[in-house]
């Protein structure tokens, strides 16, 4: 507009001067200068209106003013030609003039020459005025997509100042607020283009009803009239050569032209316009969506920043050998659940905003991926929440695994003490334990004890699983199962602890029964021996009285004769005297009948009474075993009551091998049995659990690592800058003076600070049990690199490790899936990582529990030759239930042994004291029998290995003969066995000195 003003000016002053020369035009050149000027004065105020009611008011006022230029030019053409053709001059002239053909020099005739130059002036007037007019037109019929542009240009500019403060607000609240304004400036773009295109539409309606009427129409021939009608209807433009030039129906036509083509413009500029808007909602709905998501995801990058660094503490605790704390497993599933929580929160957000994006369109789409994603968060939160779950039970579990493992080896140390005492005699010839015997009694019942505290804690556990299943809950305490599935198969597992626990229970009191069993069988057979004895007495006593009488009488006899003889040398009354001798005879006979009689009498019943005393005896003994908890009762109230004398012998024990119990004496010469293992468990429990975290000591400090920092929301003024441009923004506007008619706008464009995401991926343990994610064909990186190696390291798999997952990994995956007898799927998942989850036996274990795998030698410093991993010398091998695992040192003592035999010196014995049971009489026997088989009998006597050769004086047969003696000597083969299996399970070298001495 600003051009065509000129123009207008131009040509308006061009004609303003040649109305100086002519009275008459003062009228038209005043009313069109007027008009000029007041429309100039109104274009300039609405280019420097800043507000959209200004620029519409003052462009109306324009257009006003234009419409009268418009007319007046009209006015002054009509003019000007009727002026002209009023001068008297030939229509040849006339002609000539229009045409620019006269050459005036050539005339010689003044008048002629006068009014050829009137003529002149009046046609270029005219012709003048009518191009302004055209001129005019064509800037009034813009005037409407002029002030849409000068609007559009007050928006545009408001919108640059939006995005400068969408850039530099942090908030999604902000930003969205900010790009609803900027929608709103867009929808005032699209409102004064559709003003403009209305404006124009209705102008050209005006200028269409005003060509298209009989009186403008009137001169043209039929096939002309019809051919503007035709051309009017279809929104085309006319031909002005069809009118007269100058004419109204010509300047109408020129009205219909310049309206249309304005209409034209303002229409396409309005469509270009629709088209930016729709972009515009559709690109502000997307960018609202994604500002939403971004501050969703930057609250979960936080969580995730914790996330990370408990990862991290975990693997420091890790990688010092220690058990993890659960609360950092808590922690990172309160993270979790906070996670999630967000993550619903940006999905319903989300959801809402979609709807505001027209579906089917790029954005939609773009937008809908989105939306997935946070889904596939959500499961993805979902799932760790699982496993989460999986790891605080195991943490759990584990606790309870370790107390019972703890336990086993308490038992398991009993073991070793009972088979470091196998070869002493327990019981003595009258029945009585030796010091062995009470302390093989005295251990078997802490065995005992210790496992019926197995029994109780496994039972404790299938309770507490128990009562999840009859009240349907899945989580009790720091128990939470995923499904009831896997609580029911926890449940089954521990079931079936605690059924082996009762079985183990049942066999140690079957050991009770059976000590208890050999004492009485002892005593019994004691009992039996001395009666045998007393009869044997009877019996010879018997015989000697025999003898003496036989002696007696033979005696008498003797003397019968010698009186005889005696009689007849001096046989004074014969009658007399052989009377006397008859009766005398008589009364030795009746005296040695009765004699006879009583011994017979004494003889018989003292042997009925051993008899009887035998069978009740018997009886009695068999009673007692045949009540088996009694006995083992009493078994273990004598060990009880003797635990002193057993913890002397078991102590002794010890200290002549050279052993030192791993967790203290479970036999007390202060406290029974049962209170003493309960308070040895009770300490190795809080040791346990101290290690397994489940009571929060330790490194469980969590609030450091989750801990956040406070992100504050600024605002949008210009506090918020730094104070370098503060500084500046001062000094500048200090220095900002008014210019007269100038507007000055600056916008001032923030930067937002980009803050770098430093992702910490936690130092994974070189475990395929602690890998994250699941593994199948396809999936590449570190974790199947490592799955490779561990593959290669079971099964001797010949895998490249290129950490690519391809057909040969998932061959060899399915075969270690079907050695482990789950579902060959191929697919490494939680149950397959779990397979790979070995145990390890660095200390050794006498009966292996059940089948599993598990890493033999894992660590440094292991005997070289056993390598097979090359990181620390581990073997991975498959067990199965009752293997035992030997410690390196047992197989490095069964190397010392076979390569170097000399080095094990033969060790002295124990000495043992059989009873003198010779003094046992057969009036107090029963009370003797009884004293005897209460009496503690102690053991002291040696058994010594002499081994002579005489008359061998060659070296080789006596090396030949020695080795035969040593090999073929039962003596030699259990100190050769105590050397060797002995040492194998632990015993110490100097441990054949219990039984053994050679000289």
């Amino acid at each position: 507009s600003g051009s065509s003003n000129k123009s207008s000016s131009t040509k308006s002053s061009s004609s303003s001067s040649k109305e100086e020369t002519s009275e008459s035009f003062d009228w038209t050149k005043n009313r069109i200068k007027k008009f000029q000027e007041s429309f100039d004065k109104w274009i300039s105020r609405a280019e420097q209106a800043l507000t959209k009611g200004f620029i519409e008011s003052y462009y109306k006022k324009a257009a006003k003013q234009l419409s009268n230029l418009m007319n007046t030019q009209a006015q002054a053409y009509d003019y000007y030609l009727q002026k002209a053709n009023a001068v008297s001059l030939s229509d040849t002239y006339k002609k000539k003039v229009r045409e620019g053909t006269i050459a005036i020099q050539e005339i010689t005739d003044e008048a002629t020459r006068e009014a050829i130059d009137k003529y002149t002036e009046y046609y270029e007037n005219a012709t003048e005025s009518l191009q302004a007019f055209e001129e005019a037109a064509d800037e009034f019929y813009n005037i409407p997509l002029e002030s849409a542009t000068e609007k559009i240009e007050l928006f545009s500019e408001a919108i640059d100042v939006l995005e400068d403060k969408i850039d530099n607000a942090i908030s999604a609240v902000d930003k969205n607020n900010l790009i609803d304004q900027k929608t709103k400036q867009q929808a005032e773009i699209l409102s004064a283009s559709n003003v403009a295109k209305v404006t124009a539409e209705k102008n050209l309606e005006e200028a269409k009803k005003q060509l298209n009427t009989s009186a403008m129409l009137k001169g043209l021939s039929t096939e002309n009239k019809e051919d503007v009608q035709n051309r009017i209807s279809k929104g085309n433009q006319v031909n002005l050569d069809l009118f007269t030039e100058g004419s109204d129906s010509w300047k109408a036509a020129v009205r219909y032209n310049e309206a249309l083509q304005a209409s034209t413009d303002a229409t396409n500029e309005y469509n270009k316009t629709l088209q930016e808007t729709i972009a515009w909602e559709r690109e502000a709905a997307k960018e609202k969506f994604d500002n939403i998501a971004e501050e969703y995801d930057r609250k979960i990058e936080m969580l995730d920043h914790g996330t990370s660094a408990l990862d991290n503490k975990i693997s420091e605790i890790e990688a010092r050998g220690q058990a993890v704390s659960i609360d950092y497993y808590k922690e990172q599933l309160e993270l979790e659940e906070q996670k999630k929580a967000i993550l619903h929160e940006e999905q319903k957000a989300l959801e809402k905003q979609l709807e505001t994006i027209p579906k089917g369109t790029d954005e939609w789409h773009d937008a809908y991926d989105a939306l997935q994603d946070v889904a596939d968060e959500i499961s993805k939160c979902t799932q760790n929440t699982y496993e989460l779950n999986d790891a605080i039970n195991e943490a759990t579990f584990a606790l309870h695994e370790n107390i019972h493992d703890e336990i086993d080896r308490l038992m398991d140390e009993q073991d070793f003490l009972r088979e470091m005492m196998s070869h002493e005699k327990r019981v003595d010839e009258n029945g009585n334990y030796t010091e062995a015997g009470y302390a093989n009694l005295a251990s078997l019942t802490a065995s005992y004890e210790a496992s019926k505290n197995n029994a109780e804690h496994s039972k404790e556990m299938v309770d507490r699983l128990d009562k999840m299943i009859e009240s349907g809950t899945l989580s009790d305490g720091d128990l939470t199962f995923n499904s009831f599935e896997e609580l029911e198969e926890q449940r089954e597992h521990y079931y079936d602890e605690y059924r082996d626990d009762i079985k183990a229970t049942y066999e140690l009191e079957q050991q009770i029964y059976d000590a208890e069993a050999e004492r009485l069988n002892a005593q019994l057979d004691a009992a039996n021996d001395l009666i045998d004895a007393k009869k044997e007495a009877l019996n010879q006593e018997r015989k000697i009285y025999q003898y003496q009488k036989e002696i007696e009488q033979k005696t008498k006899n003797v003397a019968k004769i010698s009186k005889m003889i005696s009689a007849y040398q001096n046989d004074s009354s014969q009658e007399g005297r052989a009377k006397l001798q008859r009766l005398q005879v008589e009364l030795e006979e009746a005296e040695s009948d009765l004699k006879d009689t009583e011994m017979d009498r004494y003889f018989e019943d003292s042997e009925a009474l051993l008899n009887s005393l035998a069978s009740e005896y018997e009886e009695l003994i068999q009673n007692k075993l045949d009540d088996f908890q009694s006995c083992v009762q009493d078994g273990i109230d004598v060990a009880n009551d003797n635990s002193a004398i057993a913890n002397d012998y078991l102590s002794g024990l010890q200290e002549s091998i050279g052993y030192e119990s791993e967790s203290g004496s479970l036999i007390s010469s202060t406290y029974t049995i049962s209170s003493q293992v309960s308070t040895v468990i009770g300490q190795l429990i809080a040791i346990e659990q101290s290690i397994s975290g489940l009571n929060s000591v330790g490194d469980a400090d969590t609030s450091e690592i989750t801990t956040a920092p406070e992100v504050t929301t600024p605002g949008n003024t210009a506090a918020d800058l730094s104070q370098s441009t503060q500084n500046t923004i001062k000094s500048d506007a200090d220095k900002v003076t008014a210019t007269p008619g100038a507007s000055t706008s600056s916008s001032t464009a923030g930067s937002n600070g980009s803050s770098s995401n430093s992702s910490s991926s936690s130092a994974k343990k070189p475990q395929v049990s602690a890998v994250t994610r699941t593994l199948k064909n396809g999936s590449q990186g570190d974790d199947v690199g490592l799955l490779q190696k561990a593959l290669n390291m079971i099964q001797n798999a010949g895998l490249k490790e290129d950490k690519i997952f391809g057909d040969k990994t998932e061959k060899q995956v399915r075969k270690f899936q079907k050695n482990e007898k789950i579902d060959a799927d191929g697919i490494v998942g939680k149950n397959t990582k779990k397979k790979f989850k070995a145990k390890g036996y660095r200390k050794g274990i006498k009966k292996v529990p059940y089948e599993q795998e598990a890493w033999l030698h894992d660590g440094p410093g292991e005997n070289q030759e056993l390598y097979y991993r090359a990181a620390d010398g581990a073997i991975y091998t498959r067990l199965g239930a009752g293997d035992t695992v030997f410690r390196n040192e047992h197989v490095q003592r069964l190397w010392e042994i076979a390569s170097n035999p000399s080095a094990f010196q033969l060790a002295d014995a124990v000495p043992v004291n059989i009873p003198d049971l010779s003094e046992l009489s057969g009036a107090n026997m029963a009370s003797q029998v009884s004293n005897m088989m209460n009496h503690n009998t102690a053991m002291n006597g040696d058994v010594n290995l002499y081994i002579t050769m005489n008359g061998v004086n060659d070296p080789k047969e006596f090396e030949k003969q020695l080795e035969h003696n040593l090999l073929n000597n039962r003596h030699v083969r259990k100190i050769i066995q105590t050397d060797t299996i002995g040492r194998l399970m632990g015993a110490d070298q100097l441990a054949s000195r219990s039984f053994a001495k050679y000289k």
